[in-house]
C-alpha cells in the first residue's frame, strides 16, 4: 500500500492561510477559560480575550521555526503544491516516513527533511542522507501512485541548521548525485532568501540551473520560429519568447554556477532590485514592452530545422536545450529579470548565439556596458572577478587579480569595510571607492615584486598581505588620521593614490638593496620595522607639522596632482635613505655608485625604465609561449645565451652566493641590454608568433628601439643630443608604451 498521509494545499487561499501562521515567531491558540491555567503552567501567555475564549501565544520551539523558514522558502519560490502542517508522512507497505516539507510545482517536487540541534557544532547528515539514498526507490513509488510516473523529478533534500557542512556530507552527495540527493545549510537558505528578496519567486530557476546543473528537463525541449543568419562571422538566431519562459534558460553570470551561495552575490552585482521594479511597472501599469533585443549565449547546442531561404538569412525552428541554466545573457540582464516579475507575461525578442568562447563573452560584455552603455566604474570593477575569472587573456587575468586584491582587502585587514563594492551592502560611514583601489593598484603597484613568484593564482592573496601590512604600519604611525575615515589623510579617495605612488617607490628601493626576502610571509615583523623606521616615521612626522600638504593630498584628484603629492613624501624619505630615488620608475642608481646621482629629467627616468619594462614584457610572452622551463632553450639566441653566461660567471665570481638561485635563466636574461633584447624580439618564430601582434611591423619596432636607445645613458654618447633625438625619444616611449600597456613610460603623463 502506497500513500501520502497528511493534508495537501494546491489552492492560493489555503496556502495563504499556512503561510500566515508558518511565519510567525509565535504558535497561537484559542482555549476555554477552565484551560488557561494548565496552558500558562506549560509556558503560554494570555494574549486577548472574548466572552467564551482565550486566545493565547507562546514561541515557537528551534527546530519548528527553522523548518518553517524553510516551508515559507519554498512558498515564496512560489510551489503550489505543500504539505499543510507536520502531520505529513510517506506510506509505502512496512516504511513510513514523517516528512517536514512536501513542495511541487509542474517539473520538480521537493522532499525534505530539516534537522536542528542546540550544538554550535556542525549538524552530521550523513545517516538522514543514507537512509533516503536506501529508501529512493519506495518514496518514489509512493509519488507515483497519486501522480503516475510523469510527475516530474523527485528530489530528496536535507537541510540543517549550522553554518557550514561537514565535508564528508558534501562529497557522498557528489557520490550519490544521480540520485538527486541535495543538502542546504543554514548560510544556503540565508543566500536564497536574499535572492528571493530581490527577484521574487523567479528566483526558484536561478536556484535550480545551480543544483540542476548538467540534469536534462525534458519539458525545456521547445521550439520557436527563428531567423537564421551570421553576424562577424559567428551565428546567431533572433526569435521571440515569453519572459517567464526565457527564465529556465538563462543566467547572469558568464561562467556556469555550482554553489548557491556564489549565485546569490553573482545576482546581488548583476541585478538592482529598484531597476527591476521600474521595469515590472512600466509593464503592468504602462502596458510597456521592449523593442531591442535581449543577447545571450548558449553553453549548450542549439537544434535548427531549416525551412525556407532568404538571402543570406534562413527561417526555420531553433529548438532549445533540455537545461536549466544554459544560456549566459550577455545584454538585458533587467529587461529580462524585470519583465519575468511583472504580472503580465509579455513577448521578448532575442538575439542568440551558441557556444561562444569565455574571452568572446568577457569582450563583448565589456564592450556593450563600458563602451556603448558607459555602466559605472565600480560596478563594472566588480564585475570583472566574474567575467574574467576564467580567462587566458594576460589582461583579464591581470583585471582579474586586481579586483580580488580589492576585494580581499575589503575583507582582512586595515581595509576591511573601507572599500565601497556594489555586490556588497553599504555600512553607515563613508568608503574609499572601489575604482580608486582598482585603477590605483592597476597603474601604481610594483606588480613585478608583489604578484606571487610562483602560482599566479595566489597573487591576491600576496599582494593583499603586502599591501594591507604598509598601511597598517601607517596607521599605527598616525591612528588620530586614521580614525577620521576618508575626512583624513590616509584612506581618503585621493591620500589612497598618493600613498600607493609611495608605496610603489618604497618597494622599488627594497628590491634595488637585495632585500626582497623581507616580503616574505614568515618576515612580517621584519617588513614592518622596515618600513616603519627606514621609510615612514619621516614621512608621517612631516605630515604631521603641514596641514596645508594634508589638506592638498585630501583634496586633490588628479593624477597628476596626486603623482606631485608623492614626490613630495619620497622628496622627505630622500633627507633620510641615501640613493632613494623619486622617479618611483623600476631601475635605480646600480649598488656600486659611491655617491648619489645627480637629479635627472623626467624623460631621462622613463628612457631608463624602458629597457626594464621591455624586458619584463618579452619575459612573459617567452614563458607563456614555451613554458617556465624551456623558454632560455628555445626562445633565445644561441650568441646572446653565450653572452649572458659569460656576465653571469663573472657575476657568479663576485658573488658566490648567487650560485643557490633557482631561477639562473631570468639572472641571465637581466644582462641582456636593449639592443640584444631586440635580436630576442626578432629571432626565429619569436615575432610571427609572440610579437607581431603587439608591436606592428618588424621596421617600426627596429625604428623606435633605435630612437629609445640614442637617448638611453645619453653621458655614454661621443656626440651632442640635439632636439631631434629628443622628438624621436619621446616618440620611441610612446609608442612602447602603447604597444605593452606600460602607462609609467608615456612621456606627456
Amino acid at each position: 500500500m502506497s500513500d501520502i498521509i497528511g493534508v495537501l494545499c494546491n489552492e492560493k487561499k489555503d496556502l495563504k492561510k499556512v503561510a500566515s501562521k508558518r511565519k510567525k515567531t509565535n504558535i497561537e491558540e484559542s482555549v476555554k477559560y477552565n484551560q488557561v491555567e494548565a496552558y500558562e503552567k506549560n509556558g503560554w501567555e494570555i494574549i486577548r480575550k472574548s466572552e467564551t475564549k482565550v486566545r493565547m501565544s507562546k514561541p515557537k520551539s528551534p527546530d519548528v521555526l527553522f523548518e518553517d523558514r524553510v516551508w515559507m522558502i519554498f512558498y515564496n519560490l512560489g510551489f503550489s503544491y505543500m504539505n499543510k502542517d507536520r502531520k505529513c508522512k510517506l506510506k509505502y507497505h512496512r516504511y513510513t516516513k514523517q516528512i517536514d516539507i512536501f513542495a511541487r510545482d509542474d517539473d520538480n517536487i521537493f522532499i525534505v527533511e530539516c534537522k536542528s540541534s542546540e550544538s554550535e557544532n556542525i549538524i552530521n547528515a550523513r545517516a538522514a542522507l543514507e537512509e533516503y539514498v536506501g529508501k529512493r526507490e519506495d518514496i518514489q513509488k509512493v509519488i507515483e501512485s497519486k501522480w503516475g510516473r510523469r510527475c516530474g523529478r523527485i528530489n530528496i533534500l536535507v537541510v540543517i541548521n549550522s553554518q557550514d557542512k561537514r565535508e564528508q556530507d558534501e562529497e557522498y552527495v557528489k557520490e550519490k548525485k544521480e540520485k538527486n540527493i541535495l543538502l542546504w545549510s543554514k548560510k544556503d537558505i540565508l543566500y536564497i532568501e536574499n535572492l528571493i528578496q530581490q527577484l521574487g519567486s523567479i528566483a526558484k530557476y536561478q536556484i535550480y540551473s545551480v543544483i540542476f546543473t548538467g540534469k536534462k528537463q525534458k519539458s525545456l525541449k521547445k521550439s520557436f520560429l527563428a531567423l537564421r543568419g551570421k553576424m562577424g562571422g559567428r551565428c546567431f538566431y533572433s526569435f521571440f519568447i515569453s519572459a517567464k519562459e526565457l527564465l529556465n534558460y538563462t543566467y547572469v553570470h558568464h561562467r556556469k554556477l555550482t554553489d548557491i551561495v556564489e549565485a546569490s552575490q553573482a545576482y546581488q552585482r548583476m541585478l538592482r532590485s529598484t531597476k527591476l521594479k521600474e521595469i515590472k511597472r512600466f509593464i503592468d501599469d504602462e502596458e510597456g514592452y521592449f523593442a531591442n533585443s535581449i543577447i545571450i549565449n548558449f553553453s549548450k547546442h542549439l537544434k535548427w530545422n531549416k525551412k525556407e531561404t532568404i538571402g543570406n538569412t534562413t527561417v526555420g525552428e531553433v529548438i532549445l536545450p533540455e537545461y536549466y541554466g544554459c544560456a549566459w545573457i550577455i545584454d538585458g540582464q533587467h529587461r529580462l529579470y524585470g519583465a519575468a516579475s511583472a504580472k503580465t507575461d509579455i513577448m521578448i525578442p532575442v538575439l542568440a548565439f551558441e557556444n561562444m568562447e569565455p574571452i568572446e563573452q568577457a569582450n563583448l560584455f565589456v564592450e556593450i556596458n563600458e563602451k556603448q552603455k558607459k555602466v559605472p566604474s565600480d560596478l563594472l570593477w566588480d564585475l570583472y572577478s566574474d567575467i574574467y575569472r576564467d580567462s587566458l587573456d594576460e589582461k583579464q587575468r591581470f583585471r582579474y587579480q586586481i579586483i580580488e586584491i580589492a576585494k580581499k582587502l575589503n575583507s582582512s585587514g586595515v581595509f576591511k569595510g573601507y572599500i565601497d563594492i556594489p555586490s556588497i551592502p553599504v555600512s553607515g560611514y563613508s568608503k574609499i571607492s572601489l575604482t580608486t583601489v582598482c585603477s590605483t593598484i592597476e597603474k601604481y603597484s610594483p606588480w613585478n615584486h608583489i604578484k606571487h613568484p610562483k602560482d599566479e593564482s595566489k597573487t591576491p592573496e600576496n599582494a593583499t598581505r603586502i599591501i594591507n601590512i604598509y598601511f597598517e604600519v601607517l596607521r599605527s604611525l598616525w591612528p588620530e588620521d586614521w580614525a577620521k575615515g576618508n575626512k583624513g589623510v590616509l584612506i581618503s579617495n585621493n591620500g589612497f593614490g598618493v600613498f600607493m605612488m609611495v608605496f610603489q617607490g618604497i618597494i622599488n628601493h627594497i628590491m634595488y638593496r637585495n632585500k626582497q626576502f623581507l616580503l616574505g610571509a614568515n618576515r612580517i615583523n621584519d617588513f614592518k620595522e622596515e618600513l616603519k623606521e627606514t621609510y615612514l616615521k619621516p614621512v608621517v612626522e612631516f605630515l604631521r607639522e603641514s596641514p596645508e600638504i594634508q589638506e592638498d593630498i585630501r583634496k586633490q584628484s588628479g593624477r597628476g596632482s596626486q603623482s606631485d603629492n608623492a614626490g613630495l613624501l619620497e622628496l622627505k624619505i630622500q633627507e633620510f635613505v641615501k640613493g632613494y630615488s623619486t622617479s618611483r620608475a623600476d631601475n635605480l642608481p646600480t649598488i656600486s655608485q659611491q655617491e648619489e646621482s645627480p637629479a635627472i629629467s623626467n624623460i631621462e627616468k622613463k628612457i631608463q625604465s624602458a629597457e626594464s619594462y621591455l624586458r619584463d614584457f618579452i619575459l612573459v610572452r617567452l614563458k607563456r609561449h614555451f613554458g617556465s622551463e624551456k623558454w632560455w632553450k628555445q626562445g633565445i639566441p644561441g650568441n646572446l645565451k653565450n653572452i649572458a653566461d659569460k656576465k653571469w660567471n663573472e657575476e657568479i665570481n663576485r658573488k658566490p652566493h648567487l650560485q643557490r638561485e633557482e631561477k639562473h635563466n631570468e639572472r641571465k636574461f637581466e644582462f641582456l641590454g636593449l639592443g640584444e633584447l631586440k635580436e630576442v624580439v626578432l629571432y626565429g618564430d619569436n615575432w610571427e608568433k609572440l610579437f607581431e601582434i603587439d608591436f606592428g611591423k618588424k621596421e617600426h619596432f627596429t625604428r623606435r628601439v633605435k630612437d629609445i636607445a640614442v637617448l638611453r645613458n645619453p653621458s655614454s654618447h661621443t656626440r651632442r643630443i640635439d632636439d631631434q633625438d629628443v622628438v624621436d625619444g619621446m616618440g620611441g616611449l610612446l609608442w612602447l608604451s602603447n604597444c605593452i600597456g606600460e602607462r609609467n613610460l608615456n612621456p606627456y603623463v
